[in-house]
This record gives structure tokens, sequence and C-alpha cells, in this order.
């Protein structure tokens, strides 16, 4: 089997799995890294090998049947996501409809 990790996770030689409050560590030797979850999906969907990325982006994907999920039973361990815009007295309306479409979305995500 082919893996493809990602260079950004702490670390992306191996995945933790969890099913019935039990941990099940695999080491891994990835064939293909980067550090974009969206050339990682990329790469899934050319067919080059398997890897770990968020439901949310991968949603569609598994919708329409174009990708499968692996191990459906085991979850992964929650990570978490940091939104930054710089620092000012004012956020541009633009930003905050952004901000805010992100909390929403997530929400959704979350609530699976």
């Amino acid at each position: 089997m082919v893996w493809i990790s990602n260079r950004n996770l702490k670390n992306f030689s191996q995945w933790t799995l969890t099913k019935n409050k039990q941990n099940y560590i695999f080491s891994i030797t990835p064939q293909h890294y980067t550090n974009s979850a969206f050339a990682i999906k990329s790469m899934v969907c050319l067919g080059m090998g398997i890897s770990i990325l968020p439901k949310w982006l991968v949603q569609k994907e598994l919708d329409q049947n174009t990708l499968v999920q692996v191990l459906p039973e085991y979850s992964l361990p929650l990570q978490d996501i940091t939104i930054v815009y710089p620092n000012s007295s004012h956020i541009r309306s633009v930003s905050r409809k952004f901000i805010d479409y992100l909390v929403e979305q997530f929400q959704q995500v979350l609530s699976f």
C-alpha cells in the first residue's frame, strides 16, 4: 500500500487510530509527502495512494463515492485549527463574513 503523509503533522510517519477507547499506533513509511492537504487530496483522487484527510475536505468525494473511507469504525485524534488575520483595530467586512462562514461550516461538519 502506498502511503501519503502530511509533513505538517507532529509525527507524519505514525498514525494513531482509536476504536472502543483503545489506541492503535501504526508506524508507516510514506512514499509521498507534502505539507498541503489539498495536494494530498489530489494525489489520493488520482489513485496515488491512501492518506488521512479532514472529512470536511473530502466530504463531497465521499458523498459521490469517488473516494471511500477506510476503517470507518476507527477514529483519529482531534486536531485544533486556527483562523488568523492581521492584528488591526478594524476587521474588513469581507474578512468578517469569511470568518462567520468558516465557523458555520465547521459547526455543520462537527455535528456529523
